[in-house]
């Protein structure tokens, strides 16, 4: 697939093809949940079909696909998948990461994929719109001053101003395929388009702010249809699309957690909502292809994740045997330490470079442990 850097894709437009990339997005939640489980040939299967369908094909796809390919020893496929990689931006210097490190142990294909290198790069580089990207740079230093102002107002002014300039650019020149590349100004397109689409949520939450003189004509989001647009002919994932849309509009797909029983000895990912609010958030989620989380876990396999080796029975040896231990804290000092070991050690195992949906790596963990709430109600007295 030849590399080009922008495409006209504007809302208004048909799918190119009848292409629908919320159910390529659902496809990979299914591939790299496959491999997670080391089941490499089943989700190579399935890279293959979906590059063979879909126009685009993100970067940290075509990456995973390439060790798949690796991993099964099918290095005619990897080394295709890497000259695909240089088309979206790699370097050379990227396949010296340890999930490529077999790609050379064949000196051969090695040696002419070195060569095909210089060319594919310098296509690469050559298809790149300097104009383009200048506007996007100099737009983006734009908003960080703003962003810097101490008067809100003035902020938010010089915020509506780039949100037009941006709007009526792309509606003329098209959405930028950056977030199919390994590009860095892709996250700079992504916090612009972040700080104006929560500057419209501001004031769709607000019933003072949408009163205020300088707010109240400017309820109308034109940022949004920009990036359904861009979501739905495949120019930004999911994961981005949320985090742009979600700004200042609290968590309308949910937070998503890991609940860790240790009672029942389970692990499961879980949405920090109430259970009423599960049905429709999850079919929020799944409306831009997001993984449904229904809070079973009968659901999930933790395996490639180092969850699926958590330590239970040390954990309730070491916490409820602890006789150092005098106060809360204490025990869950013990407690951290054992899971700290355990996941360090997981880690410094699993190097094999996969770029994977970050669903179980959350900062926000429950506990589910009765002793551990016995010890807190006894030290408030309760």
């Amino acid at each position: 697939m030849r590399h080009i850097i922008f495409f006209v894709i504007f809302s208004g437009l048909l799918k190119a093809n009848g292409q629908d990339y919320i159910s390529y997005h659902h496809a990979i939640n299914k591939i790299e949940q496959d491999i997670q489980q080391t089941e490499y040939q089943q989700a190579l299967n399935g890279y293959n079909a979906l590059f063979s369908n879909y126009d685009h094909r993100f970067y940290k796809d075509l990456h995973n696909a390439c060790l798949c390919a690796i991993k099964l020893n099918d290095l005619e496929k990897a080394f295709d998948y890497a000259r695909g990689l240089v088309d979206q931006g790699y370097l050379l210097a990227d396949f010296d990461k340890y999930g490529f490190k077999d790609l050379k142990t064949n000196k051969r294909m090695w040696r002419a994929f070195e060569k095909d290198y210089v060319t594919i790069r310098q296509q690469y580089l050559n298809s790149q719109d300097t104009s383009e990207r200048d506007f996007y740079y100099t737009n983006y230093q734009l908003d960080q001053k703003a962003a810097s102002m101490g008067d809100i107002v003035r902020q938010d002014s010089a915020f509506f101003q780039l949100a037009n300039r941006l709007s009526a650019h792309i509606a003329s020149r098209g959405f930028p395929s950056v977030f199919l590349c390994k590009d860095t100004l892709g996250y700079k397109i992504q916090v612009m388009l972040r700080h104006y689409c929560g500057l419209y949520n501001r004031i769709k939450n607000d019933d003072q702010l949408r009163l205020h003189p300088d707010y109240s004509y400017r309820e109308e989001n034109i940022i949004k249809p920009i990036v359904d647009s861009a979501l739905m002919h495949g120019y930004i994932s999911p994961e981005v699309y949320k985090d742009i849309v979600s700004y200042h509009d609290g968590n309308p797909f949910g937070v998503l957690a890991i609940k860790i029983d240790i009672d029942n000895e389970e692990v499961y990912p879980t949405l920090k909502v109430k259970p009423e609010d599960l049905n429709r958030i999850n079919k929020l989620r799944k409306s831009i292809g997001l993984m449904a989380i229904d809070s079973n876990a009968n659901e999930f396999n933790m395996t490639g994740t180092w969850y699926a080796n958590y330590p239970f029975e040390q954990v309730k040896m070491g916490v409820e045997h602890c006789d150092t231990c005098t106060t809360f804290m204490d025990y869950v000092s013990v407690h951290n330490a054992i899971e700290n070991c355990v996941r360090n050690a997981y880690n410094s195992q699993k190097e094999d470079g996969f770029i994977l949906s970050d669903y179980f790596n959350v900062k926000d963990i429950y506990y589910e442990f009765k002793f551990m709430r016995e010890v807190r109600k006894k030290e408030m007295g309760m």
